[in-house]
């Protein structure tokens, strides 16, 4: 018999890892072994605020900002394929902006609603007699447009940009002695395209990072998990030595059982190199409560 609430407890025991993904985009690894292999369609519904988030190209907005994230997942033995919706908005109700001086005048760039459409297949690992790990490799490709102005003295000049970002990573896995080392390595590439010649905007960025995933522990009878990540990696274009990212994380995560929402509080100081080739330290914090909208798996024995 396979209940809903089989998966929900995996998603609260998968271990987190934020790489590229934005602060509010909770963890969707499921174990194919918990559905035996079933078909699984899981929709999701993230809501919440920040401040100082980073999102594809590691940028900061800079204000704080309130957002409504969708995701879809379809599971079928070894495959897991989504469809995620994002929408972020500033707390004054105006569009959320990233705010740059990139050897030009102050320009704004607001983001537009993001798609993200990603298909990742399992695999086990032998431990040497124990229970093989799953792992998780996983293709990404993100598209979001922006709107740019330029203040300048006299009018403000306004065009378009397109973005889009393609990327892999993969979960790893190692043993050091008795301890099991879990991670994530991701390369991904943006491009974004439109801005007439002479105005800032068109880019493309390659970054490789590795996420470390340290071991998570629990306060209060297991109702507290405590979850901390390290990321580093390098990003193109952006000068300095071949690591110019640093991103720790800490996630207290807080399930309420009997509603199925899940209370999320993240810190995550991010330092990195920016477009001015200088480093720059943002502190995002982001608070969020996410809850299944609709947990179907086929073929199992309903839930008495």
């Amino acid at each position: 018999m396979i209940r809903t609430a089989t998966i929900l407890v995996a998603f609260l025991t998968a271990a987190t890892a934020l790489a590229q993904r934005p602060l509010f985009d909770p963890d969707d690894f499921l174990d194919p072994r918990e559905t035996g292999g079933r078909p699984a369609f899981v929709s999701r519904v993230i809501i919440g605020g920040a401040s100082n988030m980073s999102g594809d190209g590691f940028r900061p907005l800079g204000k704080q900002t309130g957002y409504v994230h969708l995701s879809n997942s379809f599971y079928w033995r070894s495959l897991q394929f989504d469809y995620k919706r994002s929408e972020t908005r500033a707390v004054d109700g105006e569009a959320a902006q990233w705010q740059r001086q990139e050897r030009t005048p102050v320009r704004n760039a607001t983001p537009e609603s993001k798609d993200t459409l990603n298909a990742a297949w399992y695999w086990p690992v032998p431990t040497g007699g124990g229970i093989p790990v799953m792992l998780r490799s996983r293709v990404t490709f993100t598209r979001q447009s922006t709107e740019n102005e330029l203040l300048t003295a006299g009018a403000p000049m306004q065009w378009s940009v397109r973005e889009r970002t393609v990327a892999l990573d993969t979960d790893t896995w190692f043993r050091i002695g008795r301890h099991d080392v879990f991670g994530s390595l991701a390369v991904s590439e943006t491009k974004a395209t439109g801005a007439p010649n002479g105005l800032p905007g068109n880019r493309k960025e390659r970054a490789l990072t590795y996420t470390n995933r340290f071991p998570s522990f629990s306060y209060d009878r297991a109702r507290i998990m405590i979850r901390p990540t390290l990321t580093v990696g390098g990003i193109s274009n952006r000068g300095g030595s071949a690591v110019n990212l640093v991103n720790p994380a800490i996630e207290i995560f807080r399930p309420f059982i009997r509603t199925g929402a899940n209370l999320h509080v993240i810190y995550s100081p991010q330092w990195a190199v920016d477009a001015n080739d200088r480093w720059q330290t943002t502190h995002q914090v982001a608070v969020y409560v996410d809850r299944a909208l609709f947990v179907k798996v086929f073929g199992a024995t309903p839930a008495r």
